[in-house]
């Protein structure tokens, strides 16, 4: 036979259940509030017409910037090939085939310090808005959009890598 659950009761208060989570409730609701300040502090106020126009202004890509992201492809082009030149009468990649692997492996490394840059901006944010949930939104400073606008240089730069990855690799195959 199946034991039955005993229900413990707490010996001071009968409504001790409710309490708790009447406790929980309002932890919850102040928690919310604070988040929802915050918020409002960074979107809606008179300053944030402002803000949002600087925080644009910064993000935006300039002519030095596709000049920046060339010149990333340019120097690890040239590194790759250089690698290839030095590996060249290496049985393991004959004719230049290292200079496609370094291009590629420039290319992953590239990606990853994206992916750094990407992660720091999101725990940044997290921090701003005391909120783990709100990590991926927005905080309208001016670090926030030099980092997205260094992501856009590096995934430009991770375009052209790509592109010269694939032509190494097909160019240089035995």
């Amino acid at each position: 036979m199946a034991k039955k659950k005993r229900r413990r009761k707490h010996p001071d208060d009968p409504n001790w259940r409710t309490q708790l989570k009447d406790l929980d409730n309002a932890k919850r609701e102040y928690f919310n509030e604070e988040v929802d300040a915050i918020v409002e502090d960074t979107y809606y106020l008179n300053e944030a017409e402002h803000r949002i126009k600087v925080y644009n202004q910064t993000k935006k890509m300039k002519w030095w910037s596709y000049l920046t992201s060339s010149a990333i492809a340019f120097v690890l082009t040239g590194l790759s090939f250089l690698i290839g030149y030095l590996a060249r009468n290496s049985d393991k990649a004959p004719d230049y085939q290292a200079a496609g692997w370094a291009s590629l492996g420039f290319t992953v490394l590239l990606i990853v310090i994206a992916m750094f840059i990407n992660w720091t901006k999101n725990r940044n944010s997290q921090k701003f808005f005391q909120d783990k949930r709100r990590r991926y939104q927005r905080t309208l400073t001016t670090l926030e959009a030099k980092q997205i606008l260094a992501i856009k240089i590096i995934f430009l730069a991770v375009l052209l890598m790509t592109i010269v990855t694939i032509v190494t690799n097909i160019e240089f195959q035995p």
